[in-house]
């Protein structure tokens, strides 16, 4: 017999809290942070529903896939916990016949887990010499939201064994939702409003080679590093422009995550900056080096990691 799944969604509130170098210097959450501030308390309650070490002891991993962060401009009192709202659902992704190869996205079925969070926290002051000590009893407020989707796969097996094509007896409690808007893809991430204008610097792809400091428990390199690399590029390519960088701020990160680097790999980190008035837009890559002949892809062909940085520089003092 079939078993029916019991749960629509997994969905609860849970706390987190952020550490000494999740704020920056304004006590703002920093995007890269909101991973594990996020996450944290819906693996919980996954965890408690679906025996995800049983499927990993079989070789299937959620694997961050895409993710979009929308942090705001919220100082937080440092050293207070945060509140996290969480809805978890299993999708389905089924190819549509009608799409093009050009577009793309998977010619298979894909088992993703869509995670939709909303960050509340006590408002401080913003500044280094007060530590909002007495703002403890401040009242909760929206801080910012993400959205992290993982897909189901098999990691470490060879290549052409990864994929999952069966629904693993855990997540069978939950309710299959099918995938009902445009596949994630690097190309429709890569849209550039009207208005914006492309500024004239000369590309300046920065190369490095990843450690085991950049690596996490699911055996390569943690999506947070991603993230901190493409910040990086980002402030070269802002001090390149002549912008400040000291009142720039971050309003939206979007990012796919393609195929993984391990530990002992080359990476070569690109992008492209755009600008109307006082907003800004880097779309970025984070390239792999041939294991063949040690050569670098173009810088526009397809990267491993895609990342969408929106932001704008704050008119006020920062």
């Amino acid at each position: 017999m079939t078993e029916s799944p019991t749960l629509d969604c997994l969905e609860g509130t849970g706390e987190a809290r952020a550490a000494f170098p999740d704020l920056d210097q304004h006590f703002f959450l920093k995007p890269r942070a909101y991973v594990d501030v996020c996450m944290l308390p819906a693996f919980k309650h996954l965890a408690r529903v679906a025996d995800l070490f049983a499927m990993r002891r079989e070789g299937v991993y959620p694997i961050m896939f895409y993710m979009t962060i929308e942090p705001s401009d919220v100082p937080l009192v440092f050293g207070s916990p945060l509140s996290v709202d969480y809805e978890v659902r299993l999708r389905r992704y089924r190819p549509n016949p009608s799409a093009t190869a050009e577009e793309g996205a998977p010619a298979s079925d894909r088992f993703l887990l869509d995670n939709r969070f909303n960050v509340s926290g006590k408002r401080g002051s913003g500044k280094a010499e007060e530590m909002d000590a007495g703002r403890a009893d401040a009242p909760l407020e929206p801080v910012g939201r993400a959205r992290i989707v993982q897909v189901l796969t098999r990691p470490l097996a060879p290549p052409g064994q990864r994929q999952v094509t069966e629904l693993p007896k855990g997540f069978r409690v939950l309710r299959e939702h099918p995938w009902d808007e445009p596949y994630p893809t690097w190309q429709r991430l890569g849209g550039v409003p009207e208005g914006f204008a492309e500024t004239s610097l000369e590309p300046q792809p920065h190369e490095s080679v990843w450690g085991v400091a950049n690596s996490d428990i699911n055996q390569h390199i943690t999506l947070t590093e991603y993230i901190g690399k493409m910040e990086d590029h980002l402030s070269r390519m802002l001090h390149a422009a002549g912008l400040p960088l000291r009142r720039h701020r971050v309003r939206r990160v979007e990012t796919l995550f393609m195929k993984p680097f391990f530990a002992g790999e080359p990476y070569r980190v690109t992008g492209r900056l755009w600008c109307a008035g006082q907003e800004t837009l880097m779309l970025g890559g984070i390239q792999h080096q041939s294991a063949q002949d040690g050569t670098w892809p173009p810088l526009d062909s397809r990267p491993a990691v895609f990342i969408r940085l929106e932001g704008f520089v704050d008119r006020g003092e920062g």
